[in-house]
């Protein structure tokens, strides 16, 4: 007969205990009838474009009323200069990836927004109720980075917030895409 000491027992019954939890963690109830779900930016509607996970129909949100005019107007090409200013970590050949860069002013008024009553008008569901505040003129400029020839584009645009925190123009997003936006036509 084959005794066994404390030690052994107790490392045999963390040994079971683990392969216990790893079983049941690594389980799951899925039934053929379960799936993923993907939602889709600004439709409410789950990836099928039907249903939410649960069944019920989902409906597209809420129309808002938009002013009429456009919310901003290009007020021209910036041509004059060393160009577009733009800390760039690496450099990057956009001639000779069959890209063009240009700088535009825009300009327009934004509209502030606020709420009466933040306990109610801000409620953690995100459907806020807000009503326009004051209004400003601004002017600003914008970098547009695309292919030169029109056919190489995707139709998707990448919009980057060029982060001025640091006291320069700093374009993080495009230093670390840049292969992809080229690549992909963006």
């Amino acid at each position: 007969m084959i005794t066994r000491g404390p030690r052994s027992i107790i490392a045999g019954a963390l040994a079971c205990t683990a392969l216990l939890f790893g079983t049941v963690g690594c389980s799951s109830d899925d039934a053929a009838t379960d799936r993923p779900t993907t939602t889709v930016a600004g439709t409410g509607q789950d990836g099928t474009g039907s249903t939410s996970p649960g069944g019920e129909e989902r409906g597209l949100p809420a129309q808002r009323d938009r002013q009429d005019a456009p919310a901003a107007t290009v007020d021209g090409e910036l041509t004059g200069g060393g160009g577009a200013a733009l800390t760039d970590i690496r450099d990057f050949d956009l001639e000779g990836n069959g890209f063009v860069q240009h700088e535009f002013a825009v300009e327009g008024t934004a509209t502030s927004y606020v709420v009466d009553d933040p306990a109610t008008d801000l409620p953690g569901n995100g459907e806020f109720n807000l009503k326009e505040g004051d209004t400003a003129d601004y002017r600003t400029r914008i970098v547009v980075r695309r292919p030169e020839k029109a056919e190489d584009f995707n139709g998707t645009v990448v919009l980057e917030w060029l982060n001025v925190s640091g006291g320069i123009d700093a374009n993080p997003d495009w230093t670390y895409l840049a292969d992809e936006i080229i690549r992909g036509g963006y």
